[in-house]
């Protein structure tokens, strides 16, 4: 397996992790997911919020939950099938990426993440999507 594949399985694990954890704490512990929040990206979560803020981590966190295990069933069983994982989740950092370029205003109205902290974050969802997408169009162990 070469680098860029390896790489690959590493954030496709990775985001197995990232994914189970924080869509659990969505469901579970709003106060460590804060932590967490403020650790991985500089977001400022207020004590007590909107009630239709805390009900839509909810159904995120679910959603969390669904790509996480996604990613693991990947790890412990890839397959041909996994090509359309590193599409997919490539497809996803894009879009994150974009969302917040988007509607950076808003992001730094609502959580007090500025543009500099975000585009650290952009690149970081970029460089991940660049590897997943080199390594579902190479050839190679997947």
């Amino acid at each position: 397996m070469n680098l860029v594949h390896q790489l690959a399985f590493f954030i496709v694990a990775a985001s197995s992790l990232y994914h189970l954890v924080m869509g659990s704490l969505c469901l579970l512990n709003r106060r460590l997911v804060g932590r967490l929040a403020k650790f991985f990206y500089k977001f400022e979560m207020p004590e007590k919020s909107h009630a239709g803020f805390e009900y839509a981590m909810k159904p995120l966190g679910l959603f969390a939950i669904f790509t996480g295990l996604v990613c693991a069933i990947a790890v412990v069983n890839p397959g041909p099938w996994v090509i359309g994982l590193k599409v997919s989740l490539a497809v996803l950092f894009v879009g994150r990426a974009l969302v917040r370029e988007i509607y950076k205003d808003l992001l730094y109205e609502a959580f007090a993440i500025t543009s500099d902290r975000s585009r650290w974050n952009i690149y970081l969802n970029m460089v991940l999507s660049a590897i997943l997408l080199i390594s579902a169009f190479t050839s190679g162990p997947q």
